[in-house]
């Protein structure tokens, strides 16, 4: 997936970043699912990976590990370019480890820049910063976080896909150029990609435990993936596309016009709802197991 240079870093390590969960440490009510981890991971040799515009033939990598962070019952991941991964474990700690990238014309070029990225970890508030980016150089981080299972996070990326999973608390995942997915989750979430899809898998659970979810797409899709007997209450609409139903209760509506359907599955339960601009919303009966791009 190709990814644009660094976009205005130093407002974004100012704090000028989405607000979420870092705004209001209170973790939301709400109980596990028992849903199976389908984390991908990141390397310095392969699998997820991305190439910026205008980097080098040559790179480099250095897995950077933080670990035994202090829990302070919420997290925030800020990133420009680059890759989010956060799970819920059972630990009173955060773990971060932090894949940094770089390129440049030569090799020499190439680990000099790569001393140059600095990650942040202080108040679980983790993001890098680094030179700007520029012909052939160029660099961006992968995070990949362990946190306790009841945290809240705030976890954004400008140039890069957000994954979750296994959380109760108050989540906030957000993608302006790539995807967001999400699973086994519970408490208050909202998902939103400007150019990307929004993935929310509810499998493992009969109903939504917390105040539910708002995933938002403007170009891209928004799909909910459930079990057979799942029971939720969703709310779906699409300005230019289709908004369907494996479960039914979404009848047919004529293509000329937005698209919008509220119904419930099985005895009902928490408000569930997806929306997107350029793009179908839908609730799948099945599991899809999604890794990044």
């Amino acid at each position: 997936m190709n990814r644009l240079p660094v976009m205005l870093l130093a407002l974004w390590a100012a704090g000028c970043g989405p607000s979420g969960p870092m705004d209001d440490p209170k973790v939301g009510e709400g109980v596990l699912p028992q849903a199976t981890s389908a984390r991908p991971s990141f390397s310095c040799t392969g699998g997820i990976g991305i190439t910026l515009i205008g980097g080098g033939n040559a790179s480099a990598c250095e897995e950077r590990d933080y670990s035994g962070l202090g829990a302070t019952g919420s997290a925030r991941i800020r990133n420009a370019n680059g890759s989010n991964v956060a799970g819920g474990v059972e630990s009173p700690t955060l773990t971060l480890r932090a894949y940094v990238h770089a390129t440049s014309d030569t090799q020499e070029h190439a680990d000099a820049l790569l001393q140059k990225v600095t990650v942040h970890t202080a108040g679980n508030d983790f993001y890098a910063t680094g030179p700007q980016s520029q012909s052939p150089d160029a660099w961006w981080v992968d995070f990949d976080l362990d946190l306790p299972t009841r945290t809240s996070l705030a976890s954004s990326a400008i140039n890069g896909d957000v994954y979750a999973e296994l959380l109760v608390g108050r989540l906030s995942a957000e993608a302006t150029n790539g995807s967001v997915t999400l699973l086994g989750l519970a408490g208050s979430v909202t998902a939103t990609s400007v150019n990307g899809s929004v993935d929310v898998d509810l499998s493992g659970a009969s109903s939504w435990s917390g105040g539910g979810v708002n995933a938002m797409a403007q170009n891209g899709g928004v799909t909910f993936h459930a079990d057979a007997d799942y029971s939720g209450h969703f709310v779906f609409s699409a300005d230019n596309g289709s908004v369907t139903s494996d479960f039914g209760g979404c009848d047919p509506q004529p293509a000329t016009q937005p698209q919008r359907c509220d119904f419930v599955t099985g005895s009902g339960g928490a408000t569930l709802r997806g929306s997107s601009g350029n793009g179908n919303v839908t609730l799948s009966q099945d599991t899809p197991g999604l890794p990044l791009p």
